[in-house]
């Protein structure tokens, strides 16, 4: 076992050499650690790297919903699309709640003229 050990504390350290010569600095040693968490602690630690992920990856899914919505609404104001401020706003959270929804987008066919919120009597 030792002399196993001794060759890959040579492989380890001819590897680093050669990726640190350039700099001027000599490996003389390396050493390895074994750490070992609790299966409680290795499990938390876990969790706490899976929900940075996806608070990172929901964070670019928003950013990137927001560029497109804005890009959305740049291109129909080109076009000489105009909306009124309601259907405007409306645009916006409909888009973003599909883009940024985990689920398939379910399409809605508005049937006679928006509704306002007022009944006509």
């Amino acid at each position: 076992m030792k002399l196993e050990n001794d060759q890959v504390t040579a492989a380890f350290i001819s590897e680093l050499q050669t990726t640190v010569d350039a700099a001027g600095i000599r490996v003389l040693n390396v050493r390895l650690n074994d750490l070992t968490y609790a299966p409680e602690i290795a499990q938390a630690m876990l969790m706490r790297q899976q929900a940075m992920a996806l608070i990172d990856a929901r964070k670019t899914i928003v950013e990137g919903a927001v560029e497109i919505v804005r890009d959305a609404i740049h291109r129909l104001g080109n076009a000489e699309l105009h909306m009124s401020d309601e259907q405007r706003e409306q645009l916006i959270s409909n888009l973003l709640v599909v883009i940024c929804s985990g689920e398939r987008a379910q399409p809605v066919l508005q049937v006679g003229p928006a509704s306002s919120g007022r009944h006509r009597s």
